[in-house]
């Protein structure tokens, strides 16, 4: 009986052994590759009507890349872009195939390929610079959509990435309400959307009335909005 249980544990040790040196022998999962706008955000009350600033837009951890293609949506009531240049993912030899702004609509297409017959492109690069001008005070998203990335094989073969979106806002440090002015209808506002609870506010969480845009909605916002108390433009 105890040679049959001692017989037993080594054949339980011995897979336990086989099953970790598999278990180590598996490489890690490479980075997923991302396209995405940097800054992620630009939270600025400098940036008022007239003033310009530019994002760029980035693919990082990416492998054998010969092509990219994206939109962006704004919000056309606060922003206007007006320039897309390359972004020199490709150094000096490359191909613009898209290159259009629709502010009437708010958004802008771009797509570009490296030549053929160049070997393609691995690592991070940023494939295009945009300039937007401020129109007015609020906030919009920066949102990337229809987004491709292709490899060097005709027809290329599709390549899997997330989409990293950015956000803008001008509106004064604790303005919730965006009246322009901080006071108490922005504690009120702060309150209704009070996100998470409990108790939760009514209006669920919203972006522009988080103050201090850390993802949540609460006391700390409040103290955003008294330590900016009586601000206004």
């Amino acid at each position: 009986m105890e040679k049959r249980e001692g017989k037993t544990l080594l054949i339980l040790a011995i897979m336990t052994s086989m099953l970790l040196s598999i278990v180590a022998i598996v490489p890690a999962s490479a980075p997923a590759a991302t396209l995405g706008v940097e800054p992620d955000k630009i939270i600025n009350p400098a940036l008022q009507a007239g003033s310009t600033f530019k994002l760029e837009v980035w693919v990082r951890n990416v492998a054998n890349l010969a092509g990219v293609e994206f939109k962006l949506s704004y919000n056309t009531t606060i922003l206007d872009a007006t320039l897309i240049e390359y972004g020199g993912i490709f150094g000096g030899t490359y191909f613009e195939w898209v290159k259009t702004i629709n502010d009437a609509e708010g958004w802008l297409h771009y797509s570009i390929s490296e030549y053929f017959g160049e070997p393609p492109f691995t690592g991070d690069g940023r494939v295009a610079n945009i300039t937007f001008t401020v129109d007015s005070y609020g906030s919009s998203v920066l949102d990337l959509y229809e987004t491709a990335l292709g490899d060097e094989i005709i027809p290329p073969n599709p390549i899997d990435h997330t989409v990293l979106d950015s956000y803008f806002r001008n509106k004064l440090t604790g303005d919730a309400d965006g009246d322009r002015t901080v006071n108490v209808f922005d504690i009120l506002k702060v309150k209704y959307h009070w996100y998470p609870g409990p108790p939760a506010g009514a209006g669920g969480y919203d972006r522009d009335v988080d103050c201090d845009d850390d993802g949540s909605i609460n006391v700390f916002d409040i103290l955003v909005v008294k330590a900016n108390w009586g601000n206004s433009i």
